[in-house]
């Protein structure tokens, strides 16, 4: 049996979501019988440039969530970090498990190695 998957399917192959088992068990059960558009390595990829923090219970502002765009990474001196994170008052953050969920994520996202299309097989 042939079974073609979409992105969502695969980004939580690499996320822990609620169905992550299930997509998992037909990835292990069913590698011969997957099919996927061409597009689905560049669906993915965006798919997981992306991170969302989890719903917050409490956003004063309006705000039900927060998503962070790992392509938008910006370098600034810690001095000037301090004095700004000073001068912003009461702020969001990320508490324990969240900030090593978060980091991870960032992790993931870095660390993928492009490769040329070209490769001969290995022998």
């Amino acid at each position: 049996m042939k079974y073609v998957i979409d992105c969502s399917v695969g980004f939580k192959w690499f996320v822990v979501e609620p169905d992550r088992p299930k997509t998992l068990r037909l990835r292990d059960d069913f590698t011969s019988g997957l099919l996927a558009p061409d597009i689905f390595p560049t669906e993915l990829g965006n798919a997981l440039r992306l991170h969302m923090v989890s719903a917050l219970a409490d956003a004063g502002d309006g705000r039900n969530a927060l998503v962070v765009d790992f392509r938008q990474i910006f370098s600034l001196p810690v001095p000037y970090l301090r004095k700004h994170a000073a001068s912003l008052g009461s702020r969001w953050r990320l508490q324990s498990p969240y900030r090593e969920h978060f980091s991870q994520a960032f992790a993931r996202f870095f660390m993928r190695v492009g490769l040329p299309a070209a490769i001969p097989a290995f022998k």
